[in-house]
């Protein structure tokens, strides 16, 4: 018990700064409420949870999406407010990003691949800062029209120190972090990308091409090791930019998923 109380005080102390300082009503973690949410006709999804970041113009998306048909997308981007286009990755039928503010609790963004609009977009936030809904018209990978209208609620600070405190009460010994060496590759591609050049290719294994050929789905980024074991990366923000590189890392490894979180990269090896 103590060992639960002082770790949720030192988040809480941590996370103090942040919730104080934050002045953007986006900050914060967003969860879907589906029975709220419109879908025109989808893709309908059972869950999807996002993590803005909003510092001045500068604005940073992390989230994860499930679909109903089973497929799923982990979805980011580091934009700004200026109406130029943003590389975003997660999504095979998006490749910009551009958004604008309208005021403090809307903006308006735009969406595009390959440089033809793909969907335009509201995103407002409730007076009361507990609410957010992305209302977004365009084009799907088919050229089907949609019109979905998308519900979220904000995560409160109560409900994610609860959470944390269940995980403190039930989770085992943490694991311990260790220095790994390896290449940034896609579950697709895997060793072959233990070589610098190949960036392109890996982004695009990564994210898939569904819109395209249904048979390309995203492969998901792996840290291949030097015995060319793949190791599927639990946080690929960590690795954003780096693909197609070898890197020492600080990471976690868990043997049975098969899967490395990264603390920290420590050094750029290739690139």
């Amino acid at each position: 018990m103590f060992f639960r109380m002082a770790a949720l005080g030192g988040v809480m102390a941590l996370m103090a700064p942040a919730v104080l300082s934050a002045s953007d009503p986006l900050d914060g973690t967003w969860d879907l409420d589906v029975a709220a949410s419109r879908f025109d006709p989808g893709p309908r999804r059972t869950s999807d949870t996002r993590t803005y970041e909003v510092d001045g113009d500068s604005i940073r998306l992390t989230g994860s999406v499930v679909y109903v048909d089973g497929r799923s997308e982990r979805i980011h981007f580091d934009a700004a407010f200026d109406g130029k286009d943003y590389p975003a990755a997660g999504n095979p039928r998006v490749g910009t990003i551009a958004q604008v503010r309208v005021d403090a609790y809307t903006s308006k963004t735009t969406t595009r691949r390959d440089g033809k609009v793909m969907a335009t977009s509201t995103r407002q936030v409730s007076p009361d800062g507990g609410t957010l809904t992305i209302t977004t018209t365009g084009t799907d990978e088919k050229g089907a029209a949609f019109n979905n209208t998308l519900v979220f609620r904000k995560r409160s600070m109560a409900l994610t120190l609860a959470a944390w405190a269940t995980a403190a009460d039930t989770a085992p010994q943490a694991k311990k972090a260790e220095s790994v060496v390896g290449w940034v590759s896609d579950g697709h591609c895997g060793a072959e990308h233990m070589k610098t050049g190949g960036a392109g290719c890996v982004r695009k294994c990564i994210a898939g091409a569904e819109h395209v050929n249904p048979q390309w789905k995203p492969g998901g980024m792996v840290f291949v090791t030097e015995d060319k074991q793949l190791w599927k990366v639990d946080n690929p923000d960590a690795l954003w930019g780096h693909e197609s590189e070898q890197l020492e890392v600080l990471g976690t490894r868990n043997a049975e998923k098969k899967s490395i979180k990264v603390e920290k990269i420590v050094e750029v090896r290739q690139k």
